[in-house]
């Protein structure tokens, strides 16, 4: 049997107050920058996990879920990459 490997590529532009994070160059979220605060991330689920990045901002959140922890990893190197928590 073979395994099926895919090759996920991830981005993250900032340009203009506006923060963009691409998933296979499809936009996957986009902010602007001076209306982040920070984000909290968890998973739940026993066998099957769910993880979660909830996006904070000064006004409202936004909770993205992913179905793999190496997606998830990777959305949250890539504001770690940009200093976006300090």
């Amino acid at each position: 049997m073979k395994t099926k490997t895919t090759n996920i590529k991830y981005s993250i532009k900032i340009l203009d107050n506006q923060c963009k994070i691409y998933i296979n160059g499809i936009l996957h979220i986009s902010f602007k920058v001076s209306e982040f605060i920070g984000v909290y991330t968890y998973m739940e689920g026993g066998y099957n996990k769910e993880y979660y990045i909830q996006f904070n901002f000064k006004s409202t959140k936004l909770i993205t879920q992913y179905n793999r922890i190496d997606k998830w990893k990777s959305v949250i190197a890539l504001l770690e990459k940009e200093n976006l928590f300090e």
